[in-house]
């Protein structure tokens, strides 16, 4: 099927709910069958207690629809920070959710699609409140043990 076909079919906003009702992922294919299979493999599935579908006409609607429930909710597992409204976060909730992804993509250097929401939180805090977050989160205990030894790695270069 062409691109400009795909974007005609209709689409299936997915949001994964976890045993305690939270959010954790939302997103927006128009195979829900195969995307699931690919959650599997990636650890989504396994947090998910629930799974709500919604069903779009198109995929511009669907894509509409996915960015603003990941703006409402702010699921976890998303790394889309930029439609989160990131400008207005304080400076403990910015720390809370990049340590939370130092924990579960813990590679260094932070560059790559891999690691694009370790970079914008980090450059975000750093604009916001002009420290460098990661010696923020290692000052105070809480940066994973795997990443502070590969910044003493780079430091030490």
């Amino acid at each position: 099927m062409s691109r400009e076909a795909l974007r005609s079919v209709r689409h299936f906003v997915y949001r994964c709910v976890d045993a305690e009702g939270r959010v954790v992922y939302v997103g927006c294919t128009h195979d829900v069958t195969k995307r699931w299979k690919q959650h599997k493999k990636t650890g989504v599935a396994g947090t998910t207690a629930r799974l709500k579908v919604t069903v779009h006409p198109d995929q511009a609607t669907a894509l509409e629809v996915e960015r603003a429930e990941i703006a409402a909710h702010e699921p976890r597992l998303n790394r889309q920070l930029y439609v989160m409204g990131l400008e207005d976060w304080g400076q403990e909730k910015i720390l809370r959710r990049l340590q939370d992804e130092l924990t579960t993509h813990p590679r260094l250097p932070f560059k790559g699609d891999a690691n694009s929401a370790i970079t914008t939180l980090r450059r975000t805090y750093l604009s916001k409140f002009g420290r460098d977050p990661l010696l923020e989160l290692s000052r105070t205990g809480k940066l994973p043990a795997r990443v502070r030894a590969a910044l003493e790695r780079t430091e030490a270069a």
